[in-house]
């Protein structure tokens, strides 16, 4: 690789970064900028919340990105993915891909399985929980977040929404107990997520020029209704509502 080709692909990973940070990590910017905005903060301030509850060897299934591995407690972070045609992984840092069906680690060798919005990607759930179970040790921890109220996406691989109830049912018959569950983005700040959602579609048909002037036309309703949503969020009107846009759970293994 020559030396202009290096330093182009150090600036797009280095721009893959940025846009990647601002996704699951929005700042300032992404109120303008991330039409996912409201669910996204609320699923990075989940796992700041509970980041003192992972630990010893971390197994991240469906990593991309591993977004949140500066955040959780750990002493060895592994990130696993698959290939399929809706998310090609490009710039990604992914440590080992694997076939989807057996996970490349010994039974009982993690401490913590983080799982996020990945779930809803799973065609045969059973199974992905069992090997999820089986390479948890007895006494680990799961962390999953999956959502309930959320467009379709990486087609065709999108499967299903879980209600609180059917995703405790779910994972405490495969898993075990509940630790923790959370609702994250309820009531009004689940309209504004739902209002940004629509937008978002004005922009995302069409040719590159005209999405592209929408885009920017849009932007000061995206904010608007980012920052309605976060008032109610930070007011704590979100809580225990039965209109939310994600799940975030907590399971413990049992015993074998």
């Amino acid at each position: 690789m020559s030396g202009e080709e290096m330093g182009t692909h150090s600036l797009r990973v280095m721009l893959s970064n940025i846009i990647s940070r601002q996704k699951f990590q929005p700042g300032f910017w992404a109120l303008f900028t991330n039409h996912n905005y409201l669910p996204r903060y609320a699923l990075l301030q989940f796992v700041k919340q509970i980041a003192d509850q992972s630990g010893g060897l971390i197994i991240d299934v469906g990593c991309g990105s591993k977004p949140y591995q500066a955040i959780l407690q750990h002493d060895k972070y592994v990130g696993v993915d698959i290939y399929n045609s809706a998310h090609p992984h490009e710039n990604e840092d992914i440590d080992l891909i694997y076939d989807g069906a057996a996970l490349p680690f010994a039974n009982n060798a993690a401490q913590t399985i983080v799982c996020f919005e990945v779930l809803e990607h799973v065609a045969d759930v059973d199974a992905f929980l069992a090997e999820l179970r089986r390479v948890l040790e007895p006494g680990g921890r799961l962390i999953l977040t999956t959502p309930f109220m959320w467009p379709e996406h990486e087609q065709p691989y999108d499967f299903r929404r879980l209600t609180s109830f059917g995703l405790r049912q779910v994972l405490e018959t495969a898993i075990g107990p509940t630790v923790t569950y959370t609702k994250l983005v309820g009531g009004w700040a689940a309209w504004s997520a739902l209002f940004n959602g629509l937008l978002a579609r004005w922009w995302q048909r069409g040719p590159l020029p005209v999405r592209a002037v929408v885009w920017l036309a849009l932007r000061p309703l995206i904010f608007l209704a980012n920052i309605a949503g976060l008032a109610a969020h930070r007011l704590g009107r979100t809580r225990d509502h039965e209109l939310f846009f994600g799940n975030a759970i907590i399971v413990e293994k049992r015993g074998d």
